[in-house]
């Protein structure tokens, strides 16, 4: 069955006005509902939603239930003990489709001036609506809580309703232009993200504190000890020093325009791959950069780090949670953070090479395909047959494999995943550290050895510049303008036919009460009692098949698990050292401070 708004007996539109501190899950303060096809409206105050065990609107299949950006209604929902509803269509998903250009962000805020959110799509319908000033005003005395006075109340009331109000007319402007089907498979992700946002991420909030009042000494000390350069002057970088380290140790780092050193994270992240004896310095950099780690870090009284997933928020449909708030956001030690609670367990299940699948099955590549299925590590594989890795690597276990040949590995994976949205020779070759010519070579050999998806890329790119968008097979698109570059779209297909992935994993894992704590990027986090992990990973790994197989149309991707039971902590192998000396320092802070409060003596009784 494919809905239409004409199936539906009902049709609500409806809007929660909320408080979310930071960290902690939705506080409704009231919700206002209008049913378009009676004119029934419902407005309800606080107390009277806490009283209402379910929801006052019917949540089966024969009820629409229309928002803009709907996962924070849902949050409030979930708040009040209520079921979700089964059919949902999101305007601000629908919004973001019908004018996701293929665009710069400053090219995309010139044709949206008013932004994306209910008053740019309601202008850019020709919709009259509220100044944005207004809104604020209103927005500001109800984040400002407490106990609101009965005209305050009527005010908090009167500017929910003109939202409703605006999106029952925006709804109505929209309708005729909505691919229905998919728009409710959107709509229906709403709510497993509603359903992930509530759940967090568990943090020990001990250790977060403590490294909080510690940091600072604690910056000292990581650079006294991992500083064997001396690029460091105090908790100072000096460049002139890092540049006579790279001569002394003929290293050629990448450099920018203006003949500067790029001493961007990404840059840093390549070069300490094929340098290791550089990872200090990284480390040391990354550290000093967390700085806003502990202001910023949204963790609520429940020690869970809650953050807005932003879901839909980029061109390929990814999420955009945002970095400083979510604990996947910051360098990879601060996971250190992240830790079950006793008698729990986190699985972190991942999809396995996807990009490098989804480009392999939709091109229908033999080479890519064949990699892929060869069950081994796709670079590896791939890189067998390029000729940049030797064929023996085939017969060794995969570990020994990706030790024995890391360097060509990193190489041919850089390579591969940047020549799949436009990266050159000379690009490359500030990645991978060595001269453009070899990169160039790199670069022909990837393509010779994988003709099949170079042409049904080149022509996907042809037909999207030829007929103004590609999309996806669930019907998520991008718009191609006037001022749209081709290469912009070559990534394209792979993240956003990934992102539908996602989508459908997500609502299958979080309808069947699989507890995902958050997505990220091509995993999920997911938490079970230490007796039921193992079972609720295995699941996942089903579901995360099942929807890489409705996307491909048959095929389907593998994916890998990692498990940690209390007191373990989600740590990788890179940032596991780092984490243990991170802790030990703050150990060692911990007893000098209480040697220097609890002093022989100290508390014996005078003598009588």
């Amino acid at each position: 069955m494919n809905p239409t708004p004409d199936e539906f007996r009902e049709i609500w539109v409806l809007d929660f006005e909320f408080v979310a501190n930071p960290g902690e899950r939705a506080n409704p303060v009231c919700l206002v509902a209008h049913e378009l096809r009676s004119g029934r409206t419902l407005r309800l105050w606080r107390d009277e939603l806490r009283a209402l065990k379910e929801s006052p609107i019917p949540t089966g299949p024969g009820s629409l239930h229309v928002a803009f950006f709907a996962s924070a209604e849902w949050g409030c929902y979930l708040a009040l003990g209520w079921r979700l509803p089964e059919r949902i269509v999101d305007l601000f998903a629908e919004h973001r489709l019908a004018t996701n250009y293929a665009l710069g962000k400053d090219h995309r805020r010139a044709l949206l001036p008013l932004g994306d959110g209910l008053l740019g799509a309601a202008a850019l319908h020709g919709l009259d609506v509220m100044t944005a000033v207004e809104k604020d005003s209103c927005r500001d005395l109800i984040i400002a809580g407490g106990s609101w006075n009965a005209e305050e109340r009527i005010r908090i009331l009167e500017y929910c309703e003109s939202d409703v109000d605006t999106t029952s007319r925006l709804f109505n402007a929209m309708a005729p232009g909505i691919d229905w089907p998919r728009a409710l498979i959107r709509g229906r992700f709403t709510a497993a993200v509603a359903r992930m946002e509530a759940r967090g991420v568990p943090i020990d909030r001990d250790t977060f504190n403590r490294l909080r009042e510690r940091w600072n000494p604690i910056k000292l000390k990581i650079i006294a000890e991992m500083d064997r350069f001396k690029v460091y002057d105090g908790p100072s970088f000096r460049e002139e020093r890092f540049s006579r380290v790279l001569t002394e140790l003929g290293i050629r780092w990448p450099r920018l325009p203006s003949g500067r050193l790029n001493l961007g994270e990404e840059t840093f992240k390549t070069m300490v791959g094929f340098h290791p004896e550089l990872a200090p310095i990284r480390k040391i950099r990354q550290l000093l950069a967390e700085t806003r780690l502990f202001k910023d870090l949204a963790i609520g009284s429940d020690g869970r780090n809650r953050a807005m997933l932003s879901p839909f928020g980029t061109a390929t449909g990814r999420n955009t949670p945002g970095n400083a708030k979510f604990i996947f956001g910051p360098s990879a030690w601060v996971r250190g953070l992240i830790q079950p609670r006793p008698g729990m367990a986190l699985a972190y299940v991942d999809y396995s090479s996807q990009e490098f699948g989804i480009a392999g099955y939709l091109a229908q590549d033999r080479a890519m395909m064949e990699s892929y299925e060869s069950g081994r590590d796709v670079y590896l594989a791939f890189g067998a047959r390029v000729g940049i890795i030797p064929a023996e690597a085939m017969e060794l276990e995969t570990e020994i494999a990706k030790a024995r040949f890391k360097t060509e590995r990193k190489q041919l994976k850089a390579a591969t995943l940047g020549s799949q949205y436009g990266l050159q020779a000379e690009g490359l070759a500030r990645q991978i550290g060595r001269s453009v010519t070899e990169a160039a070579d790199l670069l022909e050999a990837i393509k010779r050895a994988s003709p099949g998806y170079w042409r049904w890329s080149d022509g996907a790119v042809r037909l999207a510049m030829l007929t103004g968008r590609i999309h996806t097979c669930l019907g998520w698109r991008t718009i191609t303008h006037r001022d749209t570059k081709p290469t912009s779209l070559l990534n394209w297909p792979l993240q956003a036919h990934g992102s539908e992935m996602m989508r459908l994993a997500s609502c299958q894992l979080t309808e069947e009460g699989i507890g995902v704590c958050c997505p990220i990027h091509d995993a999920f986090l997911i938490e079970a009692p230490a007796d039921e992990i193992d079972r609720a990973t295995a699941r996942t790994r089903e579901i995360m098949a099942e929807a890489s197989g409705i996307v491909l149309g048959g095929p389907t991707l593998r994916s890998d698990a990692e498990v940690v039971r209390f007191p373990g902590r989600l740590l990788d192998g890179d940032s596991r050292p780092f984490w243990e000396r991170l802790t030990g320092y703050l150990h060692e802070l911990d007893e000098s401070t209480t040697q220097a409060i609890v002093k022989p003596g100290l508390f014996s009784c005078p003598n009588p």
